[in-house]
């Protein structure tokens, strides 16, 4: 492949919900990056988000998200690009393995 990155292909479903419709998605979906930022997310950072471990860019900077960050983020292991910025997370961002 000579330097060209190799990703996946997943199989789910996403259940959408904007301006009170409900969209469903299901099939298959290439990831790379996935920006979630300034879209008032709240809670805890879901640990499903970590079986996605193609991604090279995941940014969720400016929510409303609070909690430990797992140390599942670590299995993301193509991961180049994280940014957690502006939310209200503690501890340290783990190293991949």
């Amino acid at each position: 492949m000579d330097g060209a990155r190799r990703m996946n292909h997943y199989q789910f479903s996403v259940d959408l919900f904007l301006k009170g419709s409900e969209m469903e998605h299901r099939g298959t979906w290439l990831f790379g990056s996935l920006d979630l930022s300034t879209n008032n997310l709240s809670g805890e950072i879901s640990t499903e988000i970590f079986s996605f471990t193609q991604f090279v860019s995941l940014n969720l900077c400016r929510n409303h998200i609070m909690g430990i960050i797992s140390s599942n983020i670590g299995g993301m292991k193509n991961l180049e690009i994280l940014d957690l910025s502006y939310n209200n997370l503690s501890g340290e961002v783990p190293e991949a393995h």
